[in-house]
């Protein structure tokens, strides 16, 4: 579960005074391969300490999903985990409705006027959106190089390798969920 000092300092991570922002994400082509950097002070970079996982507590589902793509296609930390967050986030909206939606209006303060449903659905598109314009596209596993014949891999390597970030996750994915997710962000 969430404790006060977690959202708090959650919601710190996604606030520079009265703005919200994602600083230092580059994208950058060489010899075909995308690779994606995320620097070590930017905001992205902090997805890591919850600002995306709000309402999670230490890593959970997108940064098991995220190790275990990285193991198998070498994609970078940060890539792997913002590749599959919207994704992960969708699939998790029923538990954690009311958090993702303070996200959500962190990002578009419009939402606040709107139902709490409508502004936790709103996050995944956000933040998608927020991907591309900073990376200058929309990325997929595919473009780490993930393959449909590996999706399988990437769930169990997930499952064997990072069960502690799944079990922590506020709604706890089986396999079967894990690559209906992973699929989705192929």
């Amino acid at each position: 579960g969430t404790n006060a000092f977690a959202d708090i300092r959650s919601l710190d991570a996604l606030h520079i005074g009265d703005s919200v922002t994602l600083l230092g994400a580059y994208a950058f082509v060489s010899d075909s391969h995308l690779k994606v950097t995320f620097g070590e002070n930017s905001r992205l970079s902090r997805m890591e300490d919850g600002a995306l996982n709000r309402p999670l507590v230490d890593t959970t589902l997108p940064h098991g999903i995220g190790q275990a793509l990285s193991g198998v296609t070498d994609a970078p930390h940060g890539g792997s985990i913002a590749v599959c967050m919207p994704e992960v986030i969708r699939w998790t909206l029923p538990e954690s409705m009311e958090k993702f939606a303070q996200v959500a209006c962190l990002f578009d303060p419009a939402l606040q006027s709107q139902p709490t449903e409508v502004q936790a659905n709103a996050l995944p598109g956000i933040l998608e959106d927020l991907f591309a314009q900073l990376l200058g596209t929309r990325l997929t596993m595919a473009d780490f190089g993930l393959t449909a014949d590996k999706v399988d891999a990437v769930a169990d390597m997930a499952l064997a390798n990072y069960a502690g970030d799944i079990s922590r996750h506020p709604r706890i994915a089986n396999r079967q969920d894990l690559l209906d997710i992973i699929r989705k962000c192929l």
